[in-house]
């Protein structure tokens, strides 16, 4: 009766082996869904409105804006200051975005394959000088940039479910040993 107990057992994992669908479950995989965000940013020079220009000429507001010395000196001539901060703040919300992957152990991607990561300011939309008037009609000055907005994805590791999985030696194995080392 032992005999065939043991036979019975050994033929079981043989089956077992061969086919497993039929056996012990498979493990499972247990993923988190993916994390996604947008990248995104822009900048103007002054955030408080704007810098206050002396307009008294036939030119235009837009040019006296690009023309003042004081506009040029924070801004940039062409406000390619305001540009590079547009840019700055884009990257430092880039590099939170893969950090915070980093950190669950995911890997980071871009949505679309074919981005890929700019290297400069040029990333971002030249600055584009703004006039406006404030509540005493004095004239304002500013810049603002703006950077294309980019879909990232943070995909994390699957884990698996299998209480097994750490174990060599699986349930039907385990129990077979135990049957052969009782005779």
């Amino acid at each position: 009766m032992k005999k065939v107990l043991v036979r019975f057992l050994f033929a079981a994992m043989a089956f077992i082996n061969l086919h497993p669908e039929c056996g012990a479950q498979t493990p499972l995989q247990q993923c988190s869904p993916a994390k996604t965000g947008i990248i995104q940013a822009e900048n103007r020079c002054v955030e408080s409105g704007g810098i206050h220009i002396d307009y008294a000429g036939d030119e235009g507001m837009k040019v006296a804006c690009m023309k003042d010395k004081i506009v040029q000196g924070q801004c940039g001539p062409d406000g390619s200051i305001t540009r590079l901060h547009a840019y700055l703040a884009w990257m430092t919300q880039l590099k939170q975005f893969e950090d915070s992957c980093a950190a669950v152990g995911g890997t980071f991607a871009f949505q679309d394959p074919r981005f890929i990561e700019p290297q400069d300011e040029s990333y971002c939309l030249q600055a584009d000088p703004e006039v406006r008037s404030d509540m005493f009609e004095n004239q304002l000055c500013n810049f603002h940039s703006v950077c294309p907005s980019v879909p990232v994805v943070c995909n994390s590791p699957c884990k698996s479910t299998d209480p097994m999985a750490e174990n060599s030696v699986g349930e039907a194995d385990a129990a077979a040993l135990a049957v052969l080392r009782s005779h």
